[in-house]
């Protein structure tokens, strides 16, 4: 016995090159009624995609083409019923609205227990059949809008939970610099030197420079995943405002480093985001300091500005120990991390931080780089120069 009816002539099953988009599947054991419902679907603007009579051969056919929609009879002749293929059905999220001539309570609550998306009574009407699908239709709209919704709070609460288990793991090395730092101040103060004293205090001002740094990214993570991360430019000194800010992180420098920032032009007035620009030198300088070498060896960090006519470019280069080739590919995903920074602390969110900010200004970031001979950052800003204020 075959599993399936001839097909529909093309014309009902694919009226035009236009066919709608929505695509039902009719499961019936009755050849005439199964073509009445696939025409009156039809002269609803519906696309039938396949008519078949048993269970096994609406498995067959939602495997092959899954619709967007199966009409089921209940009573089904062969070994599975109906509501036993809508519940194998399952498994492909198909939305099924039954169709019965008449049922008992038992039945209906077997029914039930599918969830079905409607039930329609043979011989069902024009008007019947067009509401049941509109309101299962719509029915189905909601439902998936609920699922994206519980997709994206279970990615957002998965990465909370990423980052508080990596800063809470990351937070201990600076803590016990503090307190280290200062159980000694605090024992044995009267004892040491200004030298020393000294010494311990800038331990204890790096660590707490450092947790800053680390809770405010993954504040700014946050704020990221929750799509507040606002672009709001305002008219800025480039060249002056640029430069003091990498001045500032000479205080991270090694004895042996070296840090240096150049321009091609003195002085420009551009809208910027300094929100965003602090979240792109923050990461880029400190990253590039973190990561360099020792100056005899190439440990010097360079950052760049050139100010074209419609657009800045901003280049943060460094000769430190660079990143595979391989890594490259992920290096903006949040939690990333080379492979060749071994005892380095970091949370992996300083890049993706930088993407989102550089993405917000409406401009774009390359990275060139090779294990053990250091990093280049090119970020292009679309940036017109600010009209001059009236004199």
């Amino acid at each position: 016995m075959l599993d399936s009816y001839s097909p529909l002539p093309a014309a009902t099953l694919n009226p035009d090159e236009t066919a709608p988009v929505i695509q039902v599947m009719i499961v019936e054991d009755e050849l005439i009624s199964a073509y009445n419902l696939a025409d009156n679907l039809k002269q609803l603007g519906y696309s039938v995609t396949d008519i078949v009579k048993d269970a096994a051969a609406a498995l067959d056919a939602v495997q092959r083409r899954t619709p967007n929609l199966v009409l089921m009879d209940i009573q089904l002749k062969g070994t599975a019923s109906g509501i036993a293929a809508a519940r194998m059905m399952q498994q492909f999220d198909v939305p099924v609205i039954y169709l019965t001539a008449f049922g008992d309570d038992r039945t209906i609550a077997k029914a039930a227990a599918t969830r079905p998306y409607g039930y329609l009574t043979k011989p069902a009407k024009l008007e019947d059949i067009k509401s049941t699908m509109e309101m299962a239709l719509a029915r189905r709209a909601e439902d998936n809008r609920w699922r994206a919704l519980m997709t994206e709070e279970k990615r957002l609460n998965d990465l909370k939970a990423q980052c508080y288990a990596m800063l809470a793991h990351d937070l201990r090395t600076p803590l016990s610099v503090m307190l280290a730092s200062l159980e000694i101040v605090r024992q044995y103060g009267e004892r040491l030197n200004e030298a020393r004293k000294q010494k311990h205090f800038s331990q204890i001002r790096a660590a707490i420079q450092q947790m800053t740094h680390q809770l405010e990214q993954v504040m700014t993570t946050e704020q990221i995943a929750q799509e507040q991360l606002p672009f709001q430019p305002q008219p800025v000194e480039v060249v002056s405002t640029l430069r003091n800010r990498v001045d500032a992180f000479e205080t991270l420098l090694a004895a042996d480093q070296k840090l240096t920032f150049t321009s091609t032009v003195t002085a420009t007035q551009r809208p910027l985001d300094l929100r965003l620009i602090d979240h792109m030198l923050n990461n880029l300088v400190s990253n590039a300091i973190k990561y360099s070498q020792p100056v005899e060896v190439g440990g010097h960090v360079n950052v760049e500005l050139d100010c074209q006519p419609n657009q800045l470019i901003l280049t943060v280069q460094d000769n430190g120990i660079g990143m595979p080739e391989a890594f490259l590919s992920k290096i903006f995903d949040p939690f990333s991390r080379a492979p060749n920074v071994g005892s380095i602390n970091g949370l992996g969110l300083g890049m993706h931080i930088v993407h989102k900010a550089v993405v917000g200004h409406g401009g774009t970031i390359r990275v060139i780089s090779q294990q053990g001979k250091g990093t280049r950052f090119i970020i292009t800003l679309p940036a017109e120069p600010c009209p001059a204020s009236p004199g």
